[in-house]
């Protein structure tokens, strides 16, 4: 289980006039995955979650972004995540 976290860090200005610098706050989610090889060596079966909570990432001014409110370069927009992968491996 993984515990992704990000600092919090001074926000753009707003486009209002007199807008003071405000503050975007810490951003963590919980991450799990779990991995099962089984009886056959050659087969691994891996399934996983991101942001398992489904926490929203904190608002933002935005700084011109595609995602209104969110910094994609501090928080991921999608929520909750879930993979999977399947190896197989041939000898």
């Amino acid at each position: 289980m993984a515990f992704p976290s990000t600092n919090s860090y001074n926000d753009f200005t707003g486009n209002q006039a007199g807008s003071a610098p405000r503050q975007v706050a810490a951003y963590e989610t919980f991450d799990a995955q779990a991995r099962y090889s089984g009886p056959w060596r050659d087969l691994q079966l891996t399934l996983g979650v991101k942001n398992f909570t489904d926490r929203d990432p904190p608002y933002t001014n935005g700084g011109g972004q595609f995602a209104a409110g969110y910094d994609v370069a501090y928080a991921d927009v999608r929520g909750r995540f879930v993979y999977g992968n399947v190896k197989w491996s041939f000898r």
